[in-house]
């Protein structure tokens, strides 16, 4: 092998290794810190006031259903006896974002999904 191939070699491997290196260093930061004290249940920090909620109001999500990738409802609403762990993640999620906010979300599916534009557009604007 000639010796400016090998040196290609080198260089090429020490920009590999070089972002990895630096990643692993440094200072972790504390996320109260970060957010400024802040925090969601589980302990991620977020820019969410602790006091906003939205006293009761309702949430209309539109979910695609019939599309030729399956129904989506799934990924909105389970139900609570669900033994599925993605369908009990799905319920504790809606059920933290309701009792974190205040709200009752409310899943309306749209039939054809998004196919249909202009039927899309009058199922939002009727969806109030």
């Amino acid at each position: 092998m000639k010796k400016s191939t090998k040196i290609l070699a080198l260089v090429l491997c020490a920009a590999m290794l070089i972002p990895m290196l630096v990643a692993c260093g440094g200072k972790t930061k504390d996320p109260d810190d970060s957010q400024g004290g802040q925090t969601v249940y589980d302990g991620t920090p977020t820019s969410v006031p602790d006091d906003l909620t939205f006293e009761g109001e309702t949430f209309t999500i539109l979910c695609r259903t019939d599309t030729p990738f399956g129904e989506y409802l799934y990924e909105i609403e389970a139900d609570e006896n669900e033994t599925e762990v993605v369908n009990q993640a799905v319920y504790e999620r809606n059920l933290l974002v309701e009792e974190r906010f205040g709200v009752d979300l409310i899943a309306h599916d749209v039939p054809g999904g998004w196919n249909d534009s202009t039927e899309f557009k009058n199922t939002f604007r009727n969806s109030t």
